[in-house]
Formats: structure tokens, sequence, C-alpha cells
């Protein structure tokens, strides 16, 4: 097995210093009927020659055309160093640089376009994998990225509560005049609204926080993006107040299923 590595390595590494320059003469279609002259048969087999060395070369992508970031444990985000290619598109900008979730990171990795470094030593695929807290997340992250999908990680908004400070001049001066009559309409349509038909309310269920926010490769609007949340088919509770921008992303088995539910009003007969 170590004999096979070596050999494999060897010639990754010919390949790498020996790279094809000139480009495959094609062999016109007409050349292929016979009767075909010594020459055009010499023609023809140095074209079948030189089509099976190109396909027997390895390509080797060069490591100066891979983007370069540091990893993070703490963080568990990659911190770019250098940025080429289509690196300028994942992660998000700020003051500090440009940071990489482990899902980013780690589908850059396995595309060959992203090498990422811990305490000065490059890693692994298979370290990359480790960084991943949720498998089934990144699973369907990559389904999406592979198809052109630029995902994004919602950003966590800090909203200002408001709260309602009473006045301490104490109860306002103007008081409301109690009307009898008024106070027997409110009970009658106190006493309606409770025999009346009830909305339907999901006690149990909690609303889930998207995971992704997916922006689609053709969507010109804002209409076609989606909010991406990752689940499992016995993880996953129905909300009538659901978002409808919301997907779900089931799990089952290492196959994702990407689902949208809609809200359907059904009338009391």
């Amino acid at each position: 097995m170590t004999s096979e590595i070596r050999q494999l390595a060897e010639k990754y590494i010919s390949d790498h210093n020996n790279p094809i320059t000139k480009k495959l003469e094609l062999f016109g279609s007409k050349l292929f009927l016979s009767p075909l002259t010594e020459d055009e048969e010499c023609r023809k087999d140095k074209f079948f020659k030189d089509k099976e060395d190109y396909l027997k070369h390895n390509r080797v992508d060069r490591r100066v055309a891979r983007g370069v970031a540091e990893w993070l444990p703490l963080q568990n985000q990659a911190k770019v160093t250098k940025i080429v290619g289509a690196l300028a598109n994942f992660g998000v900008q700020n003051k500090d640089g440009k940071f990489l979730n482990a899902e980013e990171a780690l589908f850059l990795v396995e595309i060959n376009k992203l090498e990422l470094v811990c305490n000065d030593v490059p890693m692994g695929i298979e370290e990359a994998y480790k960084n991943i807290k949720c498998l089934k997340k990144y699973l369907a992250y990559k389904q999406l990225a592979l198809h052109g999908c630029k995902l994004k990680t919602p950003v966590l908004k800090n909203s200002r509560q408001t709260e309602e400070v009473e006045e301490e001049d104490g109860p306002p001066t103007k008081v409301a005049k109690i009307d009898e009559n008024v106070d027997q309409a409110t009970e009658v349509l106190e006493k309606l609204r409770q025999n009346a038909p009830q909305t339907f309310q999901a006690r149990d269920s909690l609303k889930k926080a998207a995971d992704f926010d997916v922006n689609m490769p053709t969507c010109r609007e804002n209409l076609e993006n989606f909010n991406l949340i990752v689940c499992t088919s016995e993880d996953y509770t129905s909300n009538v107040d659901e978002d409808n921008l919301n997907v779900f992303a089931l799990n089952s088995d290492g196959d994702v299923s990407f689902y949208k539910f809609y809200n359907t009003n059904i009338p009391i007969l």
C-alpha cells in the first residue's frame, strides 16, 4: 500500500513539473475512412497515441491558485489571509478581515480552492471534517453550493426592546366615563367571542431559526431567495406561523431532500 501511494505521489509530482503546454491537434473525421495512405495511417496512429497520453496525464492544480485561511478553533471560523479566484464570493467581511464559517471552509477545501492552515500546518480533508459540528447541515450546504447557490449565515441583529415607562406624575387626569349600556354590550360580545370557533394555535411547536440565507444563482429579484432550515424528519414540527420563505432540508441516512410547506386555511363548516 505504501509503495502504491509513493508511485502515485511521484506521478503527480512528475505531471506537475512537466505540464502539457501544446494543444492537441485534431484529426480530420474524413481521414478515419479507409483506405488510407501510409502517411495518413501514421498521422492517425500518432493522433491516438497523443490523445491517450493526454488522458493519462493527471491534472494538478497549482498551489498558488488556492486561497489560504487560518483556522481559529475557539471561534470555529477561518480567517482568510490570501484571496484567490472564487474565494472572494465566500465568507463575511468586516473591519477585522474576511472570515469563513466551518461549512464554507470545508467546502472550499474539498473543491481544492482553499488551503486551510492550523498552527502553520496545512489541514487535510479528514481534519477539516472534524471542524464540522453538524454533518447534516454541511451536506445540505454542499448540495446547494454545488448548484451555484450562495449561502450566508444570517447575522443576528441586536434589537433594542422598548419598554413602556409609567409616568411618575401619577394616573392620567382624564378618566373615561363608564356607561352601563356599554358594559352590557361588552359582556355579550365577550360571551360570543368565547363561544365562537377559535383559531388553531400550535402550542408545542417552536419557530425555528434559519441556518442559512440562500440566494439562487438565476434570481434577479429577491422573490426566489429563501431561508434554509436543516433538520431531520423526527425533529420537524409544523407551525402555523411559519414563514413562507422557509425551506426545510430533511436529512435521512445521508440523503438530503428539500421541502417547502405552505399554510392552508380550512373553512369551518
